[in-house]
């Protein structure tokens, strides 16, 4: 059974507040292997999760605007699309997330398998 199809444990879980807080950090990441728009980095979400998270505009594009204000990412108009790139604090940021998150990873795994 997948997981959209099981609403209690979908409502214990909550699977979208979970990936909700990786936003910002995906984007980074997505970013930095070049510059993108918006539109492109939703579509790359969702095919490297198997449609399993499809962010909206609605979501994407604030994290956007959080990650530029913060200084990470920068936008350039290119037509009528807007490229993001990542910054050298962003790339120090990403590097510092990353870790970060491997840690908190490797301590659920070992929750997990206890």
């Amino acid at each position: 059974m997948a997981w959209g199809e099981h609403q209690e444990l979908r409502k214990s879980f909550q699977k979208y507040g979970f990936k909700a807080g990786f936003l910002k950090l995906v984007v980074l990441k997505l970013v930095s292997q070049g510059p993108t728009h918006g539109y492109a980095l939703m579509k790359r979400i969702e095919e490297l999760t198997e449609t399993d998270w499809c962010p909206s505009p609605g979501s994407i594009y604030p994290a956007l605007q959080e990650l530029e204000k913060e200084e990470l990412i920068t936008v350039h108009d290119e037509g009528r699309r807007r490229l993001y790139a990542i910054t050298p604090k962003g790339e120090e940021m990403l590097k510092m997330a990353l870790e970060h998150a491997a840690i908190a990873m490797k301590h659920l795994q070992n929750l997990l398998e206890a």
